[in-house]
């Protein structure tokens, strides 16, 4: 691979020169000189209903929204990110705040069908505190990663959060680009 795919000054002045540049559409890419398709897409977000089960028993259920940056480092793999918040409702049955951040290294197995492999941490406020999570995810995207679309991908979901009490979330939703 070309020198540039490795040199974190050239990326990060990319990023920078996209953060500044006022774009056409959430998908504007920039062609690297190895002819890879690099950028950013940093308006992408998720909706997801979510399901959480316990090692111990207990189970919820609530609704995800989630900021999904996706930075391209090839044509077929990219770093997705998630940044979620959700509503849960503990076992005493008054709601707390949860929030989900990930990261995944994710490939293109097909034109339009990804999976990745990631980790993180699910954060429970007032309800169990912080705990690392490992999950993977598949997607679907409704469009090539060169078109801009509102609706942008369908995907499923799960992590492992590490605890004590571990505990199993899935989450399915669609994936939205601004």
């Amino acid at each position: 691979m070309p020198d540039r795919f490795y040199d974190w000054k050239y990326q990060i002045k990319t990023v920078r020169r996209l953060l500044a540049s006022r774009r056409e559409g959430a998908a504007e890419l920039l062609k690297m000189e190895d002819g890879h398709t690099s950028g950013l897409r940093a308006w992408s977000f998720e909706l997801a209903p979510i399901y959480i089960s316990q090692a111990s028993g207990g189970s919820t259920g609530s609704v995800e929204l989630g900021w999904a940056p996706h930075w391209f480092l090839s044509r077929r793999a990219f770093l997705a990110g998630l940044v979620g918040i959700s509503f849960l409702q503990g076992e005493d049955g008054n709601p707390f705040l949860a929030l989900n951040t990930q990261l995944f290294l994710s490939y293109f197995l097909f034109s339009r069908v990804t999976v990745g492999a990631g980790g993180g941490a699910e954060t429970w406020n007032g309800n169990g505190g912080t705990r690392p999570a490992l999950g993977a995810v598949v997607t679907l995207r409704l469009h090539s990663r060169d078109e801009a679309a509102f609706l942008d991908r369908i995907f499923v979901n799960y992590a492992k959060i590490l605890a004590t009490n571990s505990s199993d979330v899935w989450r399915a939703g669609f994936g939205f680009l601004f």
